[in-house]
């Protein structure tokens, strides 16, 4: 007995249709009396390495089974060429299995944050490890296709089992995550004492001003839109800023006067957010990856969106995606520093956002998984 697959690929990925046939030979087809059934599954290896002692485990992450055939004759009844079977891998997320004590694994990591939806579900990354101080936890997705041909007699022989091993690896999505738009506004208050030194300061401000007046110039508001919170890994996180007078200073633009604000500069790093459950309690661990900084000198032109990407490339590609595997689980959270200087002053702000990094294969639909054919 044999597993033959319609063609033949070097790698699936996520979504992709499994199509073959169980072949029966000699002595299977010489039975009487049997059934045939193939199953196709998604499969977790854990191991924890821990002081020199290791703990392995298996958790069955979806599974799906057809029969193929189950009568009296399978030499006569058997389609030229085999049972044929359908299969399809399946797109993003299997639900969270349930644990001994009955509580879900997303429950055993609370979520610190209430928008966070993908809490109750499995990733599937090919594989991922974790490195700790007392040990290292993997775990590693295989899918594979078992056949059974049981003869219903034990005379005619024991159950004849053919299993294939699919080769699996990331592929590109065609359709981007849903975007989840996040704005954060901070004010800028300005009070400033005009002198005559630095005559390089913008002459068409000062010119207005008398000397050694102490003058306090229109509030600012500042505005930084991350279109998506929720990327794909390797993409570029879309960042917007804008600068605009504040609302209450709108009615006395005109009688107000209004320094230039230079965008001086910027950094974005991201917080890794490790952690492990343990009989004895879970263990966290944190970890800062820069993505990028820059000085510069742009002027912020008063609401004019500036694009954060034209000046520092924000990609993610040095970041793994987020996930929850066995017992470990894996989050990121976004920091954003911005310096703006005005009139030789320089003021920070920082802003923080959780940020979901999903593997390069995520889609958006539920997973197709099929049952048959």
């Amino acid at each position: 007995m044999r597993i033959a697959l319609d063609s033949s690929r070097e790698v699936y990925h996520p979504g992709d249709l499994l199509r073959g046939r169980v072949i029966l030979g000699r002595p299977e087809i010489d039975t009487i009396r049997g059934s045939l059934t193939i199953a196709f599954t998604g499969r977790s290896t854990i191991s924890h390495t821990r002081f020199s002692i290791a703990n392995c485990g298996e958790i069955v992450l979806f599974r799906s089974e057809c029969s193929l055939y189950s009568g009296d004759r399978p030499a006569t009844e058997m389609p030229p060429g085999g049972w044929p079977f359908i299969f399809a891998f399946p797109n993003v997320t299997i639900p969270a299995p349930e644990t001994n004590s009955g509580s879900t694994l997303a429950e055993r990591f609370p979520s610190d944050d209430d928008e966070w939806e993908e809490g109750s579900t499995y990733r599937l990354p090919p594989s991922t490890t974790f490195e700790f101080p007392d040990g290292v936890i993997t775990g590693h997705i295989e899918y594979l296709l078992r056949a059974i041909w049981r003869p219903r007699q034990v005379r005619d022989g024991w159950p004849k089992i053919s299993t294939l091993s699919l080769p699996f690896a990331p592929g590109r999505r065609e359709k981007s995550p849903p975007s989840r738009l996040v704005t954060l506004r901070s004010t800028l208050e300005l009070s400033y004492i005009v002198d005559a030194k630095a005559r390089f300061r913008p002459v068409s401000f000062y010119d207005r001003m008398r000397l050694g007046a102490h003058i306090t110039c229109a509030s600012f508001l500042l505005q930084v839109t991350v279109a998506a919170t929720q990327v794909i890994q390797g993409a570029r996180i879309p960042i917007e800023l804008l600068l605009r007078l504040a609302p209450d200073q709108q009615p006395q633009q005109n009688h107000q006067p209004t320094p230039p604000v230079f965008f001086h500069s910027f950094t974005a790093h991201t917080e890794i957010i490790t952690s492990v459950a343990r009989e004895e309690g879970r263990y966290t661990s944190e970890r800062t990856v820069v993505l990028g900084m820059r000085r510069l000198n742009e002027p912020l032109v008063l609401d004019r969106p500036l694009d954060v990407n034209r000046l520092l490339d924000l990609a993610t590609g040095v970041l793994g995606p987020d996930l929850v595997i066995a017992n470990a689980m894996r989050r990121h959270r976004l920091f954003l520093c911005f310096e703006l200087s005005c009139l030789e002053k320089l003021h920070f702000f920082r802003f923080d956002m959780p940020l979901v990094v999903l593997a390069s294969f995520y889609a958006e639909r539920p997973p197709g998984v099929g049952g048959g054919f």
